[in-house]
């Protein structure tokens, strides 16, 4: 990726045309994932941090306030959008005046050295950007705040899940908080039915025909519902089946649960309202 500062649209075009090379040094298979992402979250095809911006502009905002410094790591990310002009997490250390220091790692180097390419933009803000297996130490101990978008519910393996809040855990200084967003959907309310991945394919290339992308890609119809259907099968979601379940492993892993917040998002693309928590967690003290 070269050094000039793109626009969210251009961008997304970038990660599009060169993902596909830098995922292969992942050692995850993510490129059917992450090529596709910042174009599917512009179309409004997937959800966001932008979609929850109201729970991590204010949750956000409220941590700040009482930490020592500005210490913030993004644990696991889709895309770039923390980076975005309008992100929640721009504003609130935008607010600030003393310098900031933001850690971003992730299991593959597509979000992450997309994520440098606006970081550099903003005022005032020192960036460490790698690439390492998220379910690792981050290293630091005295992290303010942790912030990811629905990330764990990413992974089905709840022994996964457990090494990720550890990681969380030893990152944090102590009364240090994690803000993430899950989706939770009892059983009985499975998003899961038949039918629901043609839905969101048929719905996603529609999306994708009305918008730019076609043109500025030089991609048809047919061959951008593939590409859909190859995402969908390689976003492994892990709905959660209630707070309970959830509060289990987030106290197994030496944290608590310091405030819930109920969050709903209307998805076009698989007609059908999801449910969410808004999560503000603490290392205890």
């Amino acid at each position: 990726m070269s050094a000039e500062i793109l626009s969210d649209h251009e961008l997304s075009i970038e990660v599009f045309r060169g993902a596909q090379a830098i995922c292969a040094t992942s050692e995850t298979s993510c490129v059917d994932y992450h090529y596709l992402r910042p174009l599917l979250r512009r179309i409004g095809a997937v959800t966001s941090l932008f979609s929850h911006q109201g729970f991590y502009s204010q949750s956000i905002a409220e941590a700040l306030s009482v930490a020592n410094e500005s210490r913030v790591a993004i644990s696991g990310t889709a895309d770039y959008s923390w980076f975005l002009p309008g992100s929640p997490l721009l504003a609130e250390l935008g607010r600030l005046s003393k310098d900031s220091i933001v850690s971003v790692v992730d299991g593959c180097s597509t979000p992450v050295l997309s994520s440098k390419r606006l970081a550099v933009a903003v005022p005032g803000l020192h960036l460490n950007a790698f690439s390492q297996d998220i379910r690792d130490q981050l290293g630091s101990k005295d992290q303010d705040i942790i912030v990811t978008d629905a990330f764990l519910t990413q992974f089905s393996n709840k022994k996964d899940r457990l090494k990720i809040l550890q990681s969380w855990s030893s990152a944090l200084r102590l009364g240090g908080l994690a803000l993430t967003t899950v989706q939770i959907q009892p059983p009985e309310k499975s998003v899961n039915k038949p039918g629901s991945m043609e839905t969101f394919i048929k719905n996603v290339t529609g999306m994708f025909n009305q918008s730019e992308y076609p043109k500025a890609l030089n991609v048809s119809s047919a061959g951008f519902s593939d590409m859909v259907y190859r995402y969908a099968v390689a976003t492994h979601s892990r709905v959660y089946d209630s707070e309970s379940e959830l509060i289990e492993e987030i106290e197994l892993s030496g944290l608590q649960l310091l405030d819930v917040s109920p969050l709903t998002y209307y998805s076009k693309a698989s007609e059908r309202t999801l449910v969410y928590r808004g999560l503000v967690i603490q290392k205890k003290s």
